[in-house]
């Protein structure tokens, strides 16, 4: 009976063992698995404020280029507008100062309606003339 008892006694004293061995090893795991979650949040913390920055960083370039963008087309627009506004009075002095030489040779055959159309056209010449350094003036600044 005393072997009986031994191998009682030895076998609860190995089953301790063991259960002391698994506990452990239990614990050590938990102890593990919470390093590794808390590693883990660590790095998706990370990673959401690398995409935060990047998607503020996308952001302002796109505000940026659309602002250049703008900005460019408005001074293209208002340089090709002004260029040919220039041009446009510069012709239409040019055709009016020929029909005004024209007024004058008829206004001398025919001496009459034609010289007051001829006054007219000096008027709007003049006023052409007028106009025209001012346009000159706004394309320069515009430029």
């Amino acid at each position: 009976m005393k072997n009986l008892y031994g191998a009682v006694d030895t076998a609860t004293e190995s089953f301790q063992t063991q259960k002391e061995n698994i506990l452990q090893q239990f614990s050590d795991l938990a102890e593990e698995l919470s390093n590794k979650l808390e590693s883990l949040q660590s790095e998706f913390e990370d990673v959401a404020e690398q995409s935060k920055s990047g998607a503020e960083n996308l952001t302002q370039n796109l505000e940026s280029q659309a602002g250049d963008l703008i900005s460019n087309l408005t001074s293209k627009f208002t340089e090709e507008l002004m260029g040919d506004l220039t041009e446009s009075a510069g012709g239409l002095t040019d055709a009016l100062g020929f029909l005004k030489d024209a007024g004058e040779e008829s206004g001398e055959l025919l001496d009459g309606g034609i010289g007051d159309i001829v006054d007219k056209v000096d008027e709007v010449t003049d006023l052409i003339e007028d106009i025209k350094p001012v346009l000159d003036a706004i394309q320069t600044v515009l430029a």
